[in-house]
């Protein structure tokens, strides 16, 4: 069993389940509502909207009653044309996000971390920066002191990249903390299934040729060629 288990659902019909869930031993909980602004809600994730904002709040309160401050989290996406009023009750918001804009191969044109030639690098860092309630931003600071890659390819029998939205960021108090998926300790390798230049996509990855164009698996996947590692940072 796993030191810290966090598990993810909606709003339940009865409020009861939440303490089914925490009678399991489970350590925290996520109910994520993705926007306060019913219109955008509805426009966005009508299955949620029907739930009804309310019906999160009281989910939220019975699960801090049972897991503690800390411990009950949801996510917020802005951007979607939301209320502000709606959204925004306190002093100010906190958010991070993946940026591009030191990128060495920056296109319009191009995915993030593409040059010319096909080429691929570190391309991403993770910023942070504060806003009003009138959704105003704060300059953006940038929190990582080593930019990733996140094009390696290793999904799908490491022939694709994946980095998905494995940001996160929670507070106590006047504190926050970010967290992040990093590339920065990928071990970068060869596919031997793949001969060429491996256009800085390719990760450490360990297979024997059997003959006739089949590859055996790859035999040192804990060695590197798949470490998407977290890190994280108290914001300024």
């Amino acid at each position: 069993m796993p030191d810290f288990v966090e598990v993810q659902f909606e709003p339940p019909f009865k409020l009861d389940v939440i303490n089914e869930v925490a009678d399991m031993g489970m350590d925290s909980v996520g109910i994520h509502v993705e926007s306060f602004d019913p219109a955008v809600l509805a426009h966005v994730a009508p299955a949620k909207a029907r739930t009804g904002i309310e019906r999160y709040f009281e989910s939220w309160e019975r699960a801090v009653s049972l897991f503690g401050v800390g411990q009950v989290s949801t996510f917020v996406i802005l951007g979607m044309g939301e209320d502000p009023d709606l959204t925004v009750e306190g002093d100010h918001l906190r958010f991070i996000w993946w940026d591009s804009r030191n990128d060495p191969s920056y296109s319009l044109v191009r995915p993030i971390g593409n040059d010319a030639s096909g080429n691929v690098g570190p391309s991403l860092d993770v910023y942070t920066a504060t806003a009003s309630k009138a959704l105003v931003p704060s300059t953006a600071v940038k929190l990582t002191d080593v930019m990733s890659n996140p094009n390696f390819d290793q999904f799908s029998g490491r022939t694709v990249p994946f980095g998905g939205d494995y940001l996160w960021i929670d507070s106590q108090g006047t504190r926050t903390y970010a967290a992040w998926t990093d590339w920065r300790d990928t071990v970068a390798g060869n596919d031997q299934r793949t001969p060429g230049p491996t256009k800085g996509a390719e990760v450490l990855q360990c297979r024997t040729d059997l003959g006739g164009g089949v590859f055996s698996g790859d035999t040192c996947p804990r060695d590197g060629g798949l470490d998407q590692n977290i890190y994280g940072s108290l914001t300024p």
